[in-house]
């Protein structure tokens, strides 16, 4: 809401909620103009996990759960609704051509060679980002 308010000039942030901001300008009629931009240096990327407790006591449904999650359709659905790339192949022919052909969406291979693990850095690089990204917040 405040990227998509205006009330700021550079923000860090996941590409999807920065998207979703910018859909919300567009919405809305503003005149910014906000695009996700990964640095040059590359960024974080994350990967959704899904796991079963060993001493889970409805694994039915969780393994429904997961089926349904795996699902071409509601790949598609996430991807159309929250401007989130899906892994689902299958997905793709679902997927709303201006979300498909969003290159800060679906990444090139160039850019995704660029992407860094959450966890993958040095405790050095770790605290470095860190005490950045806490000194941005602050606006210092």
């Amino acid at each position: 809401d405040d990227i998509a308010g205006g009330k700021g000039c550079a923000f860090v942030g996941w590409s999807g909620d920065i998207n979703i901001a910018a859909d919300r300008v567009k919405e809305t009629g503003g005149k910014d103009d906000i695009v996700p931009l990964l640095p040059t240096g590359g960024g974080l990327v994350f990967i959704d996990t899904m796991a079963i407790p060993k001493d889970a006591k409805r694994v039915n449904n969780a393994h429904a759960f997961i089926d349904f999650y795996l699902r071409a359709e509601t790949g598609a659905s996430m991807a159309n609704e929250m401007n989130y790339p899906t892994g689902n192949k299958a997905s793709l022919p679902l997927i709303k051509d201006e979300i498909k052909d969003n290159k800060t969406i679906f990444l090139s291979d160039e850019d995704t060679a660029r992407l860094i693990p959450t966890g993958g850095f040095s405790n050095e690089m770790a605290s470095v980002v860190n005490d950045t990204y806490n000194a941005f917040k602050r606006g210092k």
